[in-house]
């Protein structure tokens, strides 16, 4: 009989005791956040530098606000010279009888925090700018020139002229794609809304209120007329004559500082050589011009 501590048989020389095989170590909890936490905080890193330095997009109507490294800019759009602080997301106007229109839409950029003019800081930084219409199909569809710096504004970066007619189909977006040179992209859009439907007023019915009108656009079988009260006729009226006297005036004053721009410069007359300034002498404190002395008489030749 084997004692309890034999190792083998004496007989066989095996051995006697059953061994389990080595089971690998587990790795604690500890040794798990020892590792996995510096990964984690490198991609979280990594994931913020690459959400900040990749390019943004930037959509407004009206205005926009575009941050960069530098500084944060307000850019607005207004039709008006005088307006670079007041954004104008809506433009409504009324389109007349007159064969077409146009109006320019400024682009204007400030300090965010002074708001003084950041034209030229600006576009510095600017790679390229385009201006498209988003607008409904139309047989006269509205137009746009190219965005381009303009003598008749110089306080504004960028300005196009819109052109359209009582035909032109409304709603539509007039929309700035601003392309930088750090890869963002700023969309700065206004919406405009022609109304140019003609309207005939056929009677008054003071009684009521009311006046009928009959549609000269839409045409059918029989005339088709509509009914509006006196004030909303009044006013639609006064709102389309103070929208085409505005615009009127608004192009006057381009095209009288384009003439300007286009006039050459004159130089003042030159002084006359034989003109010589007044000499006054002093005489008790007053200044007393002197008296020119009297011309003499030419003196008489006679013979001898």
């Amino acid at each position: 009989m084997l004692t309890e501590e034999a190792a083998f048989c004496p007989r066989c020389a095996k051995s006697v005791n059953q061994r389990d095989p080595a089971k690998k170590p587990r790795p604690t909890a500890a040794k798990i956040v020892k590792w996995i936490l510096p990964l984690f905080l490198a991609a979280a890193v990594l994931a913020i530098f690459f959400l900040y330095s990749r390019p943004k997009t930037y959509e407004g109507m009206g205005s926009v606000t575009y941050t960069d490294k530098e500084g944060s800019y307000q850019l607005l759009l207004h039709y008006l010279i005088d307006q670079r602080y007041s954004p104008l997301a809506e433009f409504e106007t009324v389109a007349g009888t007159e064969e077409r229109y146009r109006f320019p839409l400024w682009l204007y950029v400030n300090r965010q925090d002074t708001g003084e003019d950041a034209a030229d800081a600006f576009m510095e930084k600017l790679e390229s700018a385009s201006v498209h219409i988003e607008q409904p199909d139309s047989p006269s569809p509205i137009q746009c020139t190219d965005p381009e710096p303009m003598e008749l504004n110089p306080g504004a970066a960028l300005g196009t002229l819109i052109d359209f007619t009582r035909e032109s189909e409304s709603p539509a977006q007039i929309i700035y794609t601003l392309n930088m040179k750090n890869g963002d992209t700023i969309r700065l859009g206004m919406e405009l809304t022609i109304d140019g439907r003609r309207m005939k007023i056929d009677s008054v019915d003071f009684q009521a209120g009311t006046v009928s009108m009959l549609d000269m656009d839409m045409k059918g079988w029989f005339p088709i007329f509509r009914s509006e009260p006196v004030s909303f006729v009044r006013e639609a009226v006064e709102e389309a004559q103070r929208s085409e006297e505005h615009i009127a005036a608004e192009m006057v004053s381009l095209g009288n500082a384009a003439e300007q721009a286009a006039e050459p410069m004159q130089e003042p007359p030159a002084a006359d050589a034989q003109t010589e300034a007044e000499r006054v002498d002093l005489d008790g404190g007053k200044t007393v011009p002197t008296p020119t002395p009297p011309t003499p008489a030419a003196s008489r030749v006679t013979g001898v």
